[in-house]
């Protein structure tokens, strides 16, 4: 058979019957070119309507899915996984990996995480993951990392509990923060740290202060309800070279001094009951004085969950 060309305009369809071999013609010029249930084949492929909505390809045979090479593949919705254990896979050679990008804004794509197959492949965040937070979910299995809604932690579940992500708490404080004229204790801003119900923790707090030697600084110690806790805080009182080891969690008095900067070292341990809670320093002059008592930036707390 000859090849067939149409002038344009001349026909606007045609339509193939059933198992019309059109190896080594051609047709050209044709509007919409209708194959109805019927398939168009290659030497191995074929191609064929596979629902309403879905075309497949498959071997010449009928019998086996197979598959489309091309440099870019554009989607509208979605791509959807027709079976369980479908993967998405990098190239099939040593140290090959692939990229997956997002759009910078008002810039270009950016590579954010990938795939990278090495002697124990691994998946690499290019860019900074954010985990949100959400609640714990209903059916959890081992491995389950969440960011808790509720507790503010990222948790894991090992397969019979949950248990924190992150084993400690370090804060450095920001700035200095000042109280005036006042014995009344109040929670510092950034001192503080959480814990949920029936964990144990360990912390230390390494306090830089100023107060004059009237007003003087007091510190407390305050945990959830219900929770046992014991501890010490040390500091100066009376002179300049002494150090008090006092027992809290009763209010502690140190000296103030005017212009020079003091420390005071609070340790302590916090075995905790049914409530949740923050352990937080308190604090306040120790004789109300119209004066600035501060605690400073660049005070720390650390602490270490240890149950």
């Amino acid at each position: 058979m000859p090849i067939v060309v149409f002038s344009p305009g001349l026909l606007s369809q045609i339509t193939i019957d059933a198992d019309k071999n059109m190896a080594g013609k051609a047709l050209s010029n044709l509007g919409d070119v209708t194959i109805g249930a019927n398939k168009l084949k290659t030497t191995s492929i074929l191609l064929k309507e596979l629902t309403s909505d879905y075309l497949i390809v498959k071997n010449s045979g009928d019998t086996a899915a197979k598959g489309i090479y091309a440099s870019v593949v554009a989607y509208s919705a979605e791509l959807l996984a027709d079976t369980s254990g479908a993967s998405f896979d990098a190239a099939n050679s040593d140290g090959a990996y692939l990229g997956i990008k997002a759009r910078t804004t008002g810039s270009t794509l950016t590579e954010i995480a990938r795939l990278v197959g090495a002697a124990s492949p691994y998946f690499k965040f290019t860019l900074p993951p954010v985990l949100p937070a959400t609640a714990r979910p209903g059916t959890p299995v081992a491995g389950h990392l969440v960011h808790n809604s509720t507790s503010k932690y990222r948790e894991m579940y090992d397969g019979a509990k949950w248990i924190q992500a992150h084993f400690g708490a370090l804060v450095c404080k920001a700035a200095d923060e000042t109280v005036n004229n006042s014995n009344v204790l109040q929670d510092d801003d950034e001192l503080l740290f959480a814990m949920a119900a029936n964990e144990v923790w360990e912390f230390e707090v390494m306090l830089r202060y100023i107060s004059t030697a009237a007003a003087d600084i007091q510190l407390k110690i305050t945990v959830p309800a219900a929770a046992a806790h014991s501890g010490f805080i040390a500091g100066i009182t009376g002179a300049a070279s002494v150090v008090n080891w006092a027992n809290y969690p009763g209010p502690v008095s140190l000296d103030g001094a005017g212009a020079p900067t003091y420390a005071a070292l609070i340790k302590g341990l916090v075995i905790n009951g049914a409530n949740a809670g923050n352990v937080t320093l308190q604090w306040a002059q120790g004789a109300a004085e119209v004066s600035d008592t501060k605690v400073l930036a660049g005070s720390m707390l650390k602490a270490v969950r240890l149950k």
